[in-house]
C-alpha cells in the first residue's frame, strides 16, 4: 500500500470495530421518525451529525448474491414494510487484503449504497451525485473512509450523493464458460446497470430517473459510467 493509503487504513482501525456493527430490524418502535425515509424494501432511519443527514448500508437487491446466487445477476428487490437502521455501512466485497475499503470487513453479501444529504436542504427534487469507487475491478469498496460524502454535501448541501457497491475480483469477473451450468459475465455491470439506484427525496428513497444523476467514477470504472448511461 502507498502511505496515503497506510494512513487511511490506520485511521479506520483507531475507530470501533465496525465489522460488529450490523444494521437492525427496529421492532419496539423506538426510533426518530423525522429521520426516518420509506423505501421499496422497508423503511430506513438514518444519523444526522453536524447537519449532515446520512443512510448507510442499505441493500438494493432482493437477495444479497451468496450460495445459489453467487456468480447470478443480482435478484430483483422484494417489497418490505419492516423498519431498518441505516447507521452502519455494509460489506465491502471480497478481494485480497491491503485496500482501506477491506478494513470494515469483507463478503459476498456486499451490494448495498449510502446516501448522505443536508439536514436543512430545501424541499423538493434535487440533483444526485453518485460515486462509483476505483480499484481496478479487483479492490475497493463504498466504505473506504475517502468516498465519505459529508463534506461534500457540506460544501453542496443542496445535492444528495450515493455511493454504491458492486462485485469485484473473482467474484465479480469470474469466466465460468467451460462449465455446464457457467456463465461468462461480468457481473458489476448486472450490480449497476440493471438496479434502480435508489435516491431520496424528501421523505421516501425512490428509483432514480437518469436525468437526476450525475454519475462520477475513478480509474477504470469509467467503463461502468459509459454502460449505465443511456
Amino acid at each position: 500500500m502507498s502511505e496515503t493509503e497506510t494512513n487511511r487504513a490506520d485511521e479506520i482501525r483507531k475507530k470501533p470495530d465496525h465489522q460488529q456493527d450490523v444494521n437492525r430490524r427496529i421492532t419496539d418502535g423506538n426510533y426518530d421518525r423525522a429521520l426516518a425515509v420509506k423505501c421499496i424494501n422497508g423503511t430506513f432511519v438514518g444519523r444526522k451529525t453536524d447537519g449532515i443527514v446520512s443512510y448507510k448500508g442499505i441493500p438494493f437487491v432482493g437477495k444479497q448474491p451468496v450460495g445459489d446466487l453467487r456468480w447470478k445477476a443480482p435478484a430483483e428487490i422484494i417489497p418490505d414494510d419492516g423498519v431498518y437502521e441505516a447507521y452502519n455501512y455494509g460489506k465491502a466485497p471480497v478481494q485480497a487484503p491491503g485496500d482501506p475499503a477491506a478494513e470494515y470487513g469483507t463478503g459476498e453479501d456486499c451490494l448495498y449504497l449510502n446516501i448522505w444529504k443536508a439536514d436543512e436542504a430545501a424541499a423538493g427534487k434535487k440533483p444526485v451525485m453518485v460515486w462509483i469507487y476505483g480499484g481496478a475491478f479487483d479492490v475497493g469498496g463504498a466504505t473506504d473512509p475517502q468516498y465519505d460524502c459529508s463534506s461534500f454535501i457540506r460544501e453542496s448541501p443542496e445535492v444528495i450523493a450515493v455511493t454504491i457497491s458492486y462485485r469485484v475480483s473473482f467474484f465479480g469477473f469470474f469466466h465460468l464458460s467451460h462449465l455446464p451450468d457457467g456463465k461468462a459475465k461480468k457481473w458489476p455491470l448486472y450490480d449497476l446497470k440493471d438496479r434502480q439506484v435508489m435516491v431520496l427525496d424528501e421523505k421516501n428513497i425512490h428509483p432514480a430517473k437518469e436525468s437526476e444523476l450525475k454519475i462520477v467514477d475513478w480509474e477504470r470504472t469509467y467503463f461502468l459510467t459509459d454502460y449505465y448511461m443511456p
